[in-house]
């Protein structure tokens, strides 16, 4: 930008108060893409309300997903057997009271069992 140009803009926005200003790029005009809101001076006017349908049809509702059945009762047995007989391993290992001393298969043997429990307990209904 030459300073020519910035000081004559200056001035005009000093002269322009309480006014709307319009920015026009002659370079990239369309004459037929007048907004009416662009007009200087003139009280907004804004367009009216859309208006409701008259048609009397509704939307389309999907049916609900069908509910997967229940589990069966076994599973649920099953889950609380496999964490309690877990647990009772692990910690029987750490106490010493099964044959041999604390060794690692029995904790391998517990963790498993905790872990098929914590499985199966994921899909239960």
């Amino acid at each position: 930008m030459d300073d020519w140009f910035r000081a004559e803009l200056t001035q005009v926005l000093h002269e322009v108060v309480n006014e709307r200003v319009v920015v026009v790029d002659h370079e990239h005009a369309r004459h037929d893409a007048i907004l009416p809101y662009a007009r200087l001076n003139a009280v907004a006017d804004y367009p009216a309300a859309v208006p409701q349908s008259k048609s009397k049809r509704s939307r389309y509702t999907p049916p609900p997903p069908k509910k997967k059945p229940a589990s069966p009762l076994w599973v649920g047995v099953a889950i609380t057997t496999l964490l309690l007989t877990g647990l009772i391993v692990v910690v029987t290992n750490y106490l010493g009271l099964l044959p041999g001393d604390a060794e690692n298969r029995y904790l391998i043997l517990g963790l498993v069992l905790i872990s098929t429990g914590f499985m199966m307990a994921t899909s239960y209904r």
